[in-house]
């Protein structure tokens, strides 16, 4: 009994992988020869061209949430990427000021064009300026250390009381979000 279950079993596998290499056949032969079969008509239904939405700056620069360029000889492919899209000289080393570098490379990846380059306050020159800053806009920002002024560039996240949160690469050496005070923020850019 159990052996004629199984010989049954391994038929009705083989019948039904027949069935449907046949309607596999059938359907492929009416798509070339202009038929109308049923599925085919569906599939046409189903496959009207409508406008392909666009990748987000925001999704795609999450995806690179956590890169961080490798201390010493080496350096991280993806970081010598992102400053490869820019004009930057010196393209074979990740310790360098790359902020602006991630959001040139993220926003062509998009297929979003920009003017900016690898300085951060380029992008002071990109898009058009807003005081009411959405999810996604672009945010440029102003940082004092002992060796004075400097710029950062990053994606907007939030404004809260205690400040706003930006997305950004190179923000202690790594692509991540930081809470950044108020009044560091230079501009707030729609590209």
């Amino acid at each position: 009994m159990h052996r004629n279950f199984a010989k049954n079993c391994g038929e009705h596998r083989r019948r039904r992988a027949r069935v449907h290499r046949s309607r596999r056949y059938t359907h492929s032969r009416d798509a070339r020869h202009g038929g109308t079969s049923r599925s085919n008509a569906l599939c046409r239904r189903r496959l009207k061209p409508t406008a392909m939405p666009t990748l987000s700056p925001l999704i795609l620069a999450l995806e690179y949430y956590g890169e961080t360029p490798i201390p010493g000889a080496g350096a991280n492919k993806r970081i010598l990427d992102f400053i490869a899209a820019t004009t930057y000289p010196d393209k074979t080393s990740d310790e360098v000021p790359w902020c602006s570098a991630f959001l040139v490379y993220i926003f062509q990846r998009c297929g979003i064009n920009t003017t900016a380059n690898a300085a951060a306050l380029s992008w002071m020159q990109c898009g058009t300026s807003t005081d009411q800053p959405r999810v996604g806009d672009v945010v440029v920002l102003r940082w004092e250390d002992t060796n004075g002024v400097h710029a950062h560039v990053g994606l907007f996240i939030r404004e809260t009381a205690n400040g706003v949160y930006v997305l950004a690469g190179n923000q202690d050496n790594t692509v991540d979000i930081a809470l950044w005070k108020k009044r560091s923020v230079l501009s707030y850019r729609r590209v």
